[in-house]
């Protein structure tokens, strides 16, 4: 039990019911009312505690975190390290990235340009490559290759062949019309090649003459597209030809020109009608 003063030991005035002891709040001290304030905001004060707080100061202290040089212990700078060599490996990583993604970019910069210079070209020329049908026609007799654009039945192509090509062609039509010859064997022409020719019927001259007729224009190509082959086709124009219904072939690829509309009679049966007709 604390013991009960009789006398402050501040002030030494005696401890009355008028005069009740205190504890500084401050210091701790036992005080009485004499020699302490009752202060709202500090509670209890002492005369001594009092007076210091009535002092002014000067001096303000704070605190706050600077960044500043600290001396790295073994294992701190083990750690750096480690985290250098991660650094640098990120460092390449992000490198070839990068490479990648430029030789990715450089592809789709460079296939662009290419795709804009095409589009130009076409645009500027007008016209484009496409792939069209064509017919092929090799004459082994005459020694000649046309190649005849189905789309537009012009010549592209007009050439002779070479000794070997004729050569090599004519063995594969004599071997495929004689089978059971040898094609080496001599003919009784004292040749040692015979010649297939493409022979064709008086009512395949006629029909190929409606079709010509009916369309304005004579071409291989027209007729083959209408089921003649196409030396079948050659074929006719050339008969046709020779009956002075149509021009010759052009070697600029345009269609033969269309001399006379009349029927594609043979001239021995033009011959026979104007014997009848005369009198």
């Amino acid at each position: 039990m604390a013991k009960k003063l009789k006398q402050c030991p501040t002030c030494q005035v005696d401890i009355t019911k008028t005069n009740q002891a205190r504890k500084c709040e401050e210091c701790g001290k036992d005080c009485c009312e004499v020699c302490s304030e009752q202060d709202s905001e500090y509670g209890v004060m002492c005369d001594e505690c009092l007076q210091k707080s009535a002092e002014v100061s000067y001096i303000e202290e704070s605190n706050e975190t600077r960044l500043l040089r600290v001396k790295l212990t073994d294992g701190e700078l083990l750690e750096k390290g480690q985290e250098l060599a991660e650094a640098y490996k990120d460092l390449r990583t992000h490198n070839d990235e990068l490479d990648s993604i430029k030789k990715e970019y450089k592809g789709k910069i460079s296939a662009a340009e290419t795709q804009i210079e095409s589009l130009s070209g076409i645009l500027r020329e007008r016209y484009e490559s496409r792939k069209v049908d064509c017919v092929i026609v090799k004459d082994f007799q005459e020694g000649t290759i046309v190649v005849t654009r189905l789309d537009t039945d012009t010549v592209i192509e007009n050439r002779k062949m070479t000794n070997e090509q004729r050569e090599l062609g004519l063995k594969n039509i004599e071997s495929k019309a004689n089978p059971d010859e040898d094609p080496d064997a001599p003919a009784e022409d004292g040749s040692t090649l015979k010649l297939a020719e493409n022979e064709v019927s008086e009512e395949d001259v006629d029909r190929a003459w409606k079709i010509i007729l009916d369309a304005k224009r004579a071409s291989s190509g027209l007729l083959t597209r209408r089921g003649f082959t196409p030396a079948e086709a050659i074929r006719v124009l050339d008969i046709l030809t020779e009956r002075g219904k149509l021009g010759p072939a052009k070697e600029s690829g345009e269609t033969r020109d269309i001399l006379e509309a009349g029927p594609a009679e043979t001239p021995a049966q033009e011959g026979e009608g104007s014997q009848q007709n005369t009198p």
